[in-house]
């Protein structure tokens, strides 16, 4: 029998068994989908992040406390002698301490917690720049006075009422008056800080030293690697090297990369066993198959098929369910995916932009493939072992 044969065969015996052949379809198309929508949204954010550290400037190192278990910057466990040593590296151009507090806001007697970050007044308009923090209404506060930026989230969304340039916000009980609103950078966190002068803020939580974070931009020409080894030789002169982390962009893309990785390895692992719940139920569906069929294969060895013909039919028609589910799985995978970047934008997550690599939909489907030949193989080697003299008994 010619290849186009089995192929005819296989066909009509799938027709023959519609409801197993598709419930078995199912189970394929579920592993396939699972791998491609939750590989690409965990690839897609290890890219959009990726993104966002390139954004914010390959020229900058990071300097926070070493952590106590919560995100780099919140444990305000630097202060401003800290800052002044940072300053002292003479390879930055522009050195940025910051301080974050949460705090009581309230909008129109509404109140609601948010996060405050304050830096230095004077060096306001630079460091929105640095940030890649655009304003879409107003501008920088460049004074230190009650003024303060608001990201698009307190703006839209933090309250019940929407705040404009011009606002009034009781922060503390404390009045301020909103100067700037900047544009979405699509993280919620940074879309809710609210942003006031330093000083002023210090005054405001009588807190005169504390320093959340500081973050320096390093001249054009100097090593990254060697005003890092500086900074963190300068900074062991007054607190022990154990107390503070000094990051480069690089090295801390590193550090998300292998996270990133763990979940990614996570998520293929979860996607991988769906799949060979699939592949067992290929299995399953193809040794109901050869004992359905025992007679029919009698009867095509006593006309001359062989044990590979034979074979190679069961093994046809297990690859055919894992291409047409390898298939509806990918199409249902990328709608997924989608779905999943769609519903991050919607909660403010606008940082995660899918991608679907066409790398990935080609491993699956000829994964999903292999599977269904892999769990084949032992039904056609049934099949393709029984004498016609047996077969024709059944």
């Amino acid at each position: 029998m010619s290849l186009k044969d089995d192929v005819v065969i296989v066909l009509r015996n799938v027709s023959h068994r519609r409801l197993r052949s598709w419930l078995t379809v199912i189970g394929v198309v579920i592993g396939v989908a699972a791998i491609i929508a939750l590989v690409s949204a965990s690839r897609s954010l290890e890219a959009s992040i990726q993104e966002q550290f390139e954004a914010f400037g390959s020229d900058k190192i990071s300097i926070y406390a070493a952590s106590s278990g919560g995100p780099p910057g919140f444990d305000a466990n630097l202060n401003v002698d800290d800052a002044d040593a940072v300053r002292k590296v003479k390879d930055y151009g522009l050195v940025v301490e910051m301080l974050f507090k949460s705090a009581k806001v309230e909008f129109r007697g509404e109140p609601v917690n948010a996060l405050i970050s304050g830096f230095d007044s004077g060096i306001a308009v630079e460091t929105f720049k640095e940030f890649n923090l655009d304003f879409r209404e107003g501008g920088p506060f460049e004074s230190d006075s009650n003024k303060v930026v608001i990201g698009s989230r307190v703006a839209d969304d933090l309250f019940d009422s929407q705040l404009f340039v011009g606002s009034k916000l009781e922060i503390n009980s404390e009045k301020f008056e909103v100067v700037g609103i900047v544009e979405s950078v699509g993280n919620p966190q940074d879309d809710s800080n609210i942003y006031m002068p330093l000083e002023v803020m210090r005054d405001l939580f009588g807190d005169r030293t504390s320093v959340s974070f500081i973050v320096g931009k390093v001249k054009p020409g100097s090593d990254l690697n060697k005003v890092s080894a500086r900074t963190a030789a300068e900074l062991s002169r007054i607190r022990s090297e154990e107390s503070f982390e000094v990051s480069t962009p690089e090295q801390l893309i590193e550090q998300l990369s292998i996270i990133l990785g763990i979940l990614q390895g996570v998520l293929a692992g979860i996607a991988a066993i769906s799949l060979l719940v699939g592949s067992v139920g290929i299995a399953n569906s193809m040794y109901t198959s050869v004992l359905e069929r025992i007679r029919d294969i009698g009867i095509m060895k006593a006309v001359g098929a062989t044990n590979a013909e034979i074979a190679m039919i069961f093994l046809i028609e297990a690859g055919l369910i894992g291409l047409v589910g390898g298939i509806i799985g990918i199409a249902f995978g990328i709608g997924i995916a989608y779905l999943i970047g769609f519903a991050a934008a919607q909660a403010g997550f606008g940082v995660l932009k899918i991608r679907i690599e066409p790398l990935l939909i080609l491993f699956s489907l000829i994964f999903a493939v292999g599977v269904g030949a892999a769990s084949g193989y032992f039904p056609a080697r049934r099949a393709s072992s029984l004498k016609p003299a047996d077969a024709l008994r059944k």
